[in-house]
Parts: C-alpha cells; structure tokens; sequence
C-alpha cells in the first residue's frame, strides 16, 4: 500500500479579507513550512473560494461557509480532482516523508482504495 499524504487550507470567514489583499493567513504559512520539509503537495482550496466569491460567483452564505454546504463540497473537491489529474510534480512518485505513529509505534495508515488507483 502507498501512502499519500496532502495537506488542503480550508476558508474561514475572517481569512477572506486577508486573502482577498494577496495576504496568506499565518495557519497557512506555517503548514506550507511542514509540507515543503515533507515534500506533500498542499491546496490552497481558501484562496480559490475566496477569489470566486470576490468575482460574484457565489457568496459566504451560498458556499456554505466554514463547513459547506453541498455546493462548497463540490468546489472544493474539483480543485482536489485538478491536483489528481496533474499528477504529483515528480513524475507520479513522491519521495519517503514521516509517517505520524499511533502510541504503540504503528503508522497511521488510510484505508486501501481502489479509487486512487
């Protein structure tokens, strides 16, 4: 089984006036650090919602907010399915990162799909 790892920034109300000023939230910041130490591609999904909104696409309340609505979830998975279909910038393959353990040293792991596959 492979491992994959990707770390997604999700919208919250008060980053949107930052985001829409070109302003990354320091949350994010900080996650970006960890997933360049690790090599684990990450989605800046806020900044797209908050964008669409700031083109009239949609408002906070019609995305669903924080916790979206069906809609949101539709969004948000789209630009996760653009990152799959790009495929990982090495090439397919990503190189060996730290997997979190559980208490007794046994890595977390996801269940096995064959919906990636």
């Amino acid at each position: 089984m492979t491992d994959y790892f990707l770390m997604l920034h999700f919208i919250h109300n008060p980053f949107i006036p930052q985001l829409n000023k070109g302003i990354q939230p320091d949350v994010f910041l900080n996650h970006e650090r960890v997933a360049n130490h690790y090599a684990i591609p990450s989605i800046n999904l806020a900044e797209e919602v908050a964008h669409r909104m700031s083109l009239g696409q949609f408002d906070w309340e019609e995305f669903g907010g924080t916790h979206p609505a069906w809609d949101g979830h539709k969004i948000y998975a789209a630009a996760i399915n653009r990152l799959f279909d790009r495929g990982h910038p090495s090439g397919g393959t990503h190189p060996p990162h730290f997997t979190p353990q559980d208490g007794q040293g046994r890595a977390y792991r996801m269940p096995d799909t064959s919906v990636c596959d």
